[in-house]
Order: structure tokens, then C-alpha cells, then sequence
């Protein structure tokens, strides 16, 4: 409900709504059923918050994955074209090193100062 509310761009209320809900009564029947002192009943609380926060972490990639510009990465581009592109940055940008080359066209820096 979170995701899919996210990706549509609709209300994600009712969801977090009921995680929260669902997380808090589960956090508290566990602290009611925890043996002895403070610290038990503070160790028994920590699998549903635990479980929680994983889930807003897991949705939180997920929904970034979802939304990302989906492109062709530079890697991808013919060895031919890269190299005339690389020379043409240098000679745009002659005091360019080689990881700032590296950096900005996804190779290593070993590649990179094969150009220069």
C-alpha cells in the first residue's frame, strides 16, 4: 500500500497507518509478555521496530529504483565513440586529470590516462 501509493503518487496514509498500528501493538503485547525488569522488556520491544524501520528501508530503495532516470550507462557506449569523446574533452578541458576524466565518463584511471 506504501509503495504502490508512493509510485502513483497517491495518499499513503492508510498504509503507514497500519504498519505504525500493527508495529505499536505488536511492541506493546510484547513488552506486556516480557519477563522481569526495564531491560527484558526493552529487548522484547526492539523486533518490531526493528522490523519496521526495514521495511520503510527496503520500500525507501525500492521506490528509488522505481523513480530513477533509466538510461544507458556510459559503459555501454562503442569503445570508438568513447575514445572520440574522451579526446574531445581533453581538448575542451586540457588541464583535466585523468580521475576527473575517470569520474565523469564511468572508467578507471588507468583508461583514462591512456588518453591523455
Amino acid at each position: 500500500m506504501v509503495l504502490r501509493g508512493s509510485v502513483q503518487g497517491s495518499s499513503t496514509l492508510l498504509g503507514w497507518g497500519v504498519l505504525v498500528s500493527y508495529t505499536a501493538i505488536s511492541t506493546g503485547l510484547n513488552i506486556a509478555h516480557a519477563p522481569g525488569g526495564l531491560l527484558e522488556q526493552a529487548s522484547h520491544a526492539i523486533p518490531p521496530i526493528s522490523l519496521c524501520i526495514s521495511v520503510e528501508l527496503l520500500m525507501s530503495i525500492i521506490r528509488s529504483d522505481l523513480t530513477a532516470d533509466v538510461s544507458a550507462p556510459t559503459q555501454l557506449v562503442d569503445k570508438e565513440n568513447r575514445a572520440d569523446m574522451i579526446r574531445s574533452y581533453i581538448e575542451l578541458h586540457p588541464d583535466v586529470t585523468a580521475a576527473e576524466i575517470a569520474r565523469s565518463f564511468g572508467i578507471t584511471r588507468q583508461t583514462a590516462a591512456r588518453y591523455m
